[in-house]
């Protein structure tokens, strides 16, 4: 990544910080007959929803980044054409995974309080799955940062899970079963305390942060596993 993107001035983070997604992530690896499942449901599935949408936001060239990457499986499928396509994770672990996807061009250890960037260097930015595990305040944090670093008109694609979709009933699902068999509560993620409810509470996010709200529906290419949020910054 260019230097005229980076903040020099950013501290990074370590892997000695407290944060539940580090304990996540190594787990999470180790299980081989789970991971092939999830491979194949993130690259041949969700990973249709994200090139679609991408290709719809995003320019064809231009410096990109997963904001939460986790393994970056879900990417597989972009159509790279000039763009360059960055995961940023605090987890080591997960940046490690990312980095082996061929699209993806570097991983960056950030924060997504503090991101690593300049003001208004990054032509766009898109996650999944990662809204869901902060509370309202903190998203508001959040869409403070994407909004510095993102360059005047371009959008953020965020994947947002709903309050009851087919991925999160099945993850309930397997923790109950999980839970009975080892005679204790497992969790397959850490908690998802804010799931989708409702445009208008993305409206007042975006409205608090000055965003604009442009796009947000669930998605027959993943059958509705996510709400797509489509926020874009204000051009000055």
């Amino acid at each position: 990544m260019a230097l005229d993107t980076i903040n020099l001035n950013t501290k990074p983070e370590t892997s000695g910080s407290k944060n539940p997604w580090d304990d996540y992530w190594k787990v999470h690896f180790k299980n081989k007959t789970g991971q092939k499942l999830l491979f194949l449901l993130r690259t041949k599935l969700i990973a249709r929803a994200v090139r679609h949408f991408i290709e719809i936001y995003f320019d064809d060239n231009g410096v990109f980044v997963e904001m939460g990457s986790g393994s970056s499986q879900t990417s597989a499928l972009i159509n790279k054409k000039y763009r360059k396509l960055y995961a940023l994770d605090f987890a080591f672990d997960a940046l490690d995974h990312a980095r082996e996807i061929p699209v993806i061009d570097g991983g960056i250890q950030g924060n997504l309080f503090s991101l690593p960037f300049l003001s208004d260097s990054i032509d766009g930015i898109w996650n999944l799955g990662v809204m869901e595990h902060f509370t309202d305040s903190d998203i508001n944090k959040i869409f403070a940062e994407f909004y510095r670093v993102l360059k005047p008109g371009s959008c953020a694609i965020l994947f947002w899970p709903p309050l009851i979709g087919w991925y999160k009933a099945g993850s309930v699902i397997l923790e109950s079963i999980l839970s009975v068999l080892k005679g204790k509560r497992i969790k397959l993620y850490p908690d998802e305390i804010n799931l989708f409810r409702s445009k208008s509470k993305i409206d007042a996010f975006c409205n608090e942060r000055g965003f604009v709200l442009e796009y947000c529906c669930s998605i027959h290419l993943d059958f509705f596993n996510h709400v797509v949020v489509v926020i874009r910054k204000h051009c000055n």
